[in-house]
């Protein structure tokens, strides 16, 4: 038979284990997210935009970054070349950073979702993102 002061000394362990494994989770979560936003702050931009991660999504087989962009306007001249050159910077960054090795192996696809700083109700663009696209992307 247990005693009753063991029987509470085991429960505050299992307490504090609990409480230290939640920790370390939520850490290895927010680093995650800390390493993504540091290089996505990183990513060379076409003239002087700026891009800066909202949120990380995960769901069934399906990563999602949500990023905003600011100095670009919907009615810009070169709104075409801006989408084309982030495309590119997606797949490129995507296929080249081990932040998304685990999800590719684990059959994730990733997207960009971009919105526009001023009017973040607009898409900028949405870029997918899938293993197979990274066979001729350098690092």
């Amino acid at each position: 038979m247990v005693s009753n002061s063991a029987r509470k000394r085991n429960i505050v362990v299992l307490g504090l284990l609990g409480i230290a494994v939640a920790c370390a989770w939520g850490y290895s979560k927010y680093h995650y997210a800390k390493s993504v936003a540091d290089e996505i702050d990183a990513l060379a931009p076409f003239a002087n935009e700026k891009i800066e991660l909202i949120a990380v999504e995960a769901s069934d087989k399906h990563f999602t970054l949500q990023l905003s962009i600011a100095g670009v306007n919907p009615e810009a001249e070169n709104i075409q070349a801006l989408k084309a050159y982030y495309d590119d910077v997606a797949v490129n960054y995507v296929c080249g950073s081990k932040q998304f090795k685990s999800q590719f192996e684990d059959g994730y696809r990733i997207s960009f979702d971009i919105s526009y700083l001023d009017q973040p109700e607009l898409t900028f663009k949405k870029t997918f993102v899938a293993k197979e696209q990274c066979g001729g992307v350098k690092s």
